[in-house]
This record gives C-alpha cells, structure tokens and sequence, in this order.
C-alpha cells in the first residue's frame, strides 16, 4: 500500500471505523469519524475526531487482510476499537497511549508478514540444473559462433570470454533479486517468482510488461532459430533419400513434430530431455572438433580475416545471443534442490561454454576462413560420414531443446490471455487441453512463418541477440539491482553495476543497426 501524500490506511480489521493519516516523517493523526458523529472535541459537526501522535521510528503499513492473518481477531479488534470508542469522549493522553500500544503490536506481526514464494518443484540437483543452463547457453548458438568469429577476428575471441564473465554475474544478480531479507527472523526469503516480477518491483507501471515483451521476444526468436536449423539438418540428411522435399518442406515437418513437446508445463521433467539434448550437443561438438583436427593440416593463421569494424557489431550480437538464457534463470534457481549452489553451477556452466566456443571457433575459422557458413554444420557436407553423424545429433540435440525454449514462450502467453477467457478454458477448467491445443499449434505456426520469411540464421541470431540479449543479459540485471539492493552497495558496486549498463546500451545499439542492414543486403540477393 502507498504510503505517499494523505493516503488512510486503516490499522485494525475489515470493519474497522478508525484509520490515521501521516502528516509529516514522524506523526500521525487519527481519524476517528465515531467521535465527530457524537460532537466529539472541538466543534460538533466540523469533522472527524484528530489527535496527533509522534513516533520515532518508522511506522510499518499493515493492510487489514495482513493483520487479520497475522492472528489480530475477535477480542483484538474489539479492544483496539474499544481504545478509541466510537461515541465517546476519550482523553488525548490516554487514547495517544493506547493506539501506540497498538502500533507495536501492528509492527511485531507485520516483521512476519514478507511472503515467501512457494516452490513446488524443487526437485532439481545442482547437475540436472546445470545441464538446463548448458543446454541453453551451449545450445544452437554455437554452431553460428565459427560465423561470428570469422567476422569480428582475434576481437571476437575476447568477446566471447568477456560476455561469458558478464552473463555469469548478471545471473547471479538477477536471482539475488528475489530475495530479501526477513526483518524479525533474519532469514534470506524469496519473496518474488520471475523476471517480470523483479521488472514490476522497479517500475510499477510498466515494468512487468516490458521484460515480459523482451523475453518472449529472444524466446520466441530463439524458436524461430530452432526451426531453422531443424529443417536444415533435416534437409542435409535427406536430401538425397527423398529429393522431392525441399527446405521449406522440412521446416513445416519438423516444426509440427516437435508440437508434442510444447504440451509439457513442468521444468523437472524437461531436464529429463535437457540433459538428452546436452549429450547430444556435446558429441555433435566434439564430432566437429574431431574433423577439424582430422583436417589440421589445413589450418592456416592467415585464415584468420582482418579486424572489419562494420561487421564485428554484428559478430557481437551473434555471441550475446548464444549466452542470452537469464529469462528461465529464475525458473531453474526455483526448482534446484539446493538454492545456495546456483551461483557455482552458473559459473561451472559459463566457464564451459566459454572454453568450448572458443575452440570451436577459431579452429573453424582457421579452416575455412571467409567461407565460414553461418550454420558450421554446412562446412561439413565436404566430408560425407562427419557431414552425416553432426547433423543427425544436432537434429536430436535442437529437437529435444525445443520444450525449454518454447516453455517460457508458453508460460509469458498464458500469463498474459488465458485469463480473459472463459473460466472453463483456466487450467482446471474442462476445456483446458482445447486452449493447449489452439494456442501451442498457433505460437509454433508464427515460429514457422518467421523462420520461412527469414531464413538467415546466424543474422537473425545477431539481430535478436542486439536487442533482446543485451536488455536481458546487461542492461535489466544490472538496473534492477541497482535500484533493489542500493543500501547493500558500496560505490564499486554502483560503478560496476552503471559500466554494465552502459557497455549493454551502447553495444546494443550499435549491433541492432549494423545487424539490420547485413540482413537486408542478404534479403535483397
């Protein structure tokens, strides 16, 4: 409840005739319209009955729900009404003594009364969760990090460890973000559920809804990434089993097959395929590192292209994009068995990812050089046995990431319309599987469309990673820390919290445009 200008807030129950209005830092009148009706002090019929007490201390506001649950009942309110007496006459002291009285006793249930957010599914290891996160941030973004490489050089190696460092913390940021501090116990509670709510707590008016845009839009483009690369690999693999199909059919087949999936609402289960998903990506990748080794004889420094200024913003986003998984971070933290590992889980996972691009990158970068695809598994079709075992495992690796993506997708969506529909269309409601039905196959249809329309894959991941990326992996953790946690801050971290928010707008902007205009000249061939 605000407690700004002369709002009245009232301190006893539901049925409550006495409420106090603050009128500067330390004092508070009492409105008791009891006393006025029946003449009250000074003139009868002038107003409500006023007397001013001083505090020292800062007074909590405790709506009358809150007090009601925090045992005040019966006999309570009726002796808190009976202080004040509604008719009566009672003394300035004596009602000033008693409403103080009051006061403490509204203080000591309310350091009780921060809610803590209850989490069902805390079912999660550290590994299983960390095999969530790696999934993410090791997923389809790497396979157009070699692209990203061969277009920002030697820089783009320190952009890819410097990204890794910066996400890591920003996810550790953006999770302390949940907690706070329980008054009267001490204990570390967390008292909010998702990256909306911490956006809400920030900006009342508008907050919620900007970081759920931001996230369903770097979701929903990461879908659209997917499907991409679904029905490429479906088209390397097939095209010569069934030639009448081309890549357009494959994106139709592939993205209604994984239809299925997108009808699993519990994150401990799809760890289950997460973690089929990582193995998979990890043999797709050491499948890669195999045959750049096996072709070691061509790795040539002067492969390596020259620093180009207009194309390294666009290699940037591809990186950040590939990193970007803080919209689900909240999510995985919810459901770990052991909430005061994530941090080392997080930096375990970046610290991975970090190493495996770098490898990966310049080692295919050495190789081809310029002709580096924006999908690398294309680089492979040289080699028929590699060209096959890479594509078919990052098929099964993209096929069963799909329920990650799409989860939080589905969760924003929901949140958003399901409740303007009838109740029976509500999750307990009769015809809950016909809105599960209608609105996964209509999000996936839209994934499928973009994906046909702009079929360029490590360019849209540069476009997508410019915007979304940067607002959820720099500029939003880095904010709302800021503004949460300011008194617990020191001025170091204030400066580094400002610098990261900086480095993310500025970048940010910069990739957005260079981005757009390197996927229109492609649009125009």
């Amino acid at each position: 409840m605000s407690d700004h200008g002369d709002e009245k807030v009232p301190i006893v129950g539901p049925s409550t005739c006495v409420s106090y209005t603050q009128t500067d830092e330390s004092s508070f009148v009492i409105n008791d319209p009891g006393a006025s009706s029946s003449g009250g002090r000074g003139r009868a019929g002038t107003g409500p009955y006023l007397t001013t007490v001083r505090e020292d201390e800062e007074l909590m506001e405790v709506s009358s729900e809150q007090f009601s649950a925090s045992g005040v009942t019966g006999s309570r309110h009726q002796r808190a009404q009976s202080s004040v007496g509604s008719g009566l006459r009672p003394r300035t002291r004596t009602m000033s003594n008693r409403f103080m009285s009051s006061v403490h006793k509204i203080r000591s249930y309310t350091q009780q009364s921060i809610h803590e957010v209850p989490c069902e599914d805390r079912n999660n290891s550290a590994f299983a969760a960390g095999f969530n996160v790696t999934n993410l941030v090791q997923g389809i973004g790497i396979m157009g990090v070699p692209y990203a490489v061969s277009r920002g050089s030697w820089a783009s190696i320190g952009v890819i460890c410097l990204v890794a460092a910066l996400c890591c913390y920003t996810g550790c940021l953006l999770v302390d973000c949940l907690y706070t501090g329980c008054p009267r116990t001490g204990r570390r509670v967390r008292y909010l559920k998702s990256y909306p709510d911490v956006g809400a707590m920030v900006w009342p008016r508008f907050g919620r809804r900007a970081v759920t845009i931001v996230s369903v839009v770097e979701m929903f483009g990461g879908m659209c990434l997917y499907i991409i690369l679904l029905a490429s690999t479906s088209s390397s693999l097939m095209k010569e089993r069934v030639p009448s199909l081309n890549i357009y059919h494959w994106s139709c087949i592939s993205t209604y097959a994984t239809l299925p999936l997108t009808f699993i609402t519990r994150m401990s289960f799809i760890s289950w395929f997460s973690m089929l998903a990582v193995a998979s990506l990890m043999s797709s990748i050491v499948s890669v590192l195999v045959f750049c080794f096996m072709h070691f004889d061509q790795l040539a420094l002067t492969n390596m292209p020259g620093f180009d200024p207009t194309s390294f913003p666009v290699s940037f986003g591809i990186i950040v994009f590939s990193y970007c998984a803080h919209a689900v971070f909240p999510g995985i933290e919810e459901c770990m068995r052991r909430p005061n590992s994530y941090p080392a889980m997080l930096t375990v996972s970046f610290g991975v990812a970090a190493i495996v691009k770098t490898i990966m990158g310049v080692m295919a970068v050495l190789i081809f050089g310029m002709a580096t695809e924006q999908e690398f598994g294309r680089n492979l079709e040289v080699d028929a046995d590699f060209s096959f075992i890479s594509n078919s495992l990052i098929f099964v690796n993209v096929f069963f990431s799909m329920p990650l993506v799409i989860f939080v997708v589905i969760e924003r969506f929901d949140a958003t319309f399901l409740g303007a529909f009838h109740p029976t269309f509500h999750r307990n409601g009769s015809l809950h599987w016909l809105w599960i039905l209608l609105t996964r196959s209509l999000i996936m249809t839209a994934g499928l469309f973009l994906s046909m329309l702009v079929p360029h894959f490590a360019l849209l991941m540069g476009l997508v990673g410019s915007f979304t990326g940067t607002c959820l992996c720099f500029i939003f953790p880095a904010w709302f820390h800021l503004v949460l946690k300011r008194k617990q801050l020191n001025a170091f971290g204030v400066f580094v919290r400002v610098c990261i928010i900086l480095f993310g707008a500025l970048s940010g902007a910069v990739g957005m445009f260079f981005s757009a205009l390197e996927l229109k000249k492609k649009l125009i061939q």
